[in-house]
């Protein structure tokens, strides 16, 4: 009984020291992965998809970790449900494919390769699964022999006294916001409006006939809104009507009812061609 003890004792210190050596281990991936260090980092887009990496500088022969940011540009959310397989191509045409696993959080993915070849590869993370497929390339992946010095530009992450306040991508993709590239579209240069076009208050003059008279409807008169031209006649005075009466008076009359009609008739003219119009 004492020795089954002594037993279970030792098997729980060798799990619980094996438990804080794959935590050490996995959390210094995840460090080294995520801005700490050396570190460095890339964005890349596709017309589909967004990748955001931090990764160990790559060196060809040892093993990096790297951690992968995967975001669909259709909603701005993380990918999940979807099969990942990074390709790298050597300047030599030399594939290396090595499977990605997801970390268990949204759009998180991570993991280890050990590069064969130095030199300027071809980087491509293959994105299939759950209807989606897409490819996210990138042609400036830069490979370091061992000892090598590089400073690859657009690589190298900004150090952490230039974040005071940090926005992490998980923090993004719980924020709803759309990004755009800027295109050139044509802008009409015409356009089509309705209205009422009315004088100037400020042009409007009053005038006054030199003669007593009727203003003669059976002939052109000048409406509002009319375009005139200097010396055009506005409208025609008929002499007075006679104060004596007879026939001259009653031919007046016909005519001053004539002349109603007219005018009558011109207004109705032109309310129907407004409604037509």
């Amino acid at each position: 009984m004492k020795r089954s003890n002594n037993s279970s004792c030792r098997f729980l210190q060798i799990s619980i020291l094996a438990f804080f050596v794959i935590g050490f281990v996995f959390n210094g991936l995840t460090t080294a992965c995520a801005g700490g260090g050396d570190s460095w980092q890339k964005t890349v887009w596709s017309e589909k998809s967004e990748l955001f990496m931090e990764y160990d500088p790559p060196v060809a022969g040892q093993i990096g970790g790297f951690l992968l940011h995967l975001t669909s540009l259709a909603n701005f959310k993380p990918l999940s449900d979807v099969k990942v397989t990074l390709v790298l191509t050597a300047p030599d045409g030399k594939k290396q494919a090595q499977p990605v696993k997801f970390s268990g959080r949204p759009g998180i993915f991570n993991g280890a390769l050990a590069p064969v070849q130095s030199g300027t590869h071809r980087f491509a993370l293959q994105v299939s699964g759950a209807g989606y497929e897409d490819e996210i390339a990138y042609d400036g992946f830069i490979i370091r022999q061992k000892g090598e010095k590089i400073s690859e530009e657009g690589h190298q992450g900004p150090a952490a006294t230039d974040i005071p306040i940090p926005f992490l991508k998980e923090q993004q993709w719980a924020v709803d916001f759309s990004v755009k590239l800027p295109e050139q579209k044509h802008i009409p240069t015409l356009v089509t409006v309705s209205g009422e076009l009315s004088a100037n208050p400020n042009t409007e003059a009053v005038i006054s006939a030199p003669l007593a008279g009727m203003i003669a409807f059976d002939r052109p008169i000048a409406h509002i809104g009319q375009r005139l031209i200097k010396g055009e006649e506005l409208c025609h005075f008929e002499p007075p009507v006679s104060q004596d009466g007879g026939a001259d008076q009653l031919a007046a009359q016909v005519a001053e009812a004539r002349s109603r009609v007219l005018l009558a008739q011109k207004e109705f003219d032109r309310a129907s061609r407004l409604v037509e119009a």
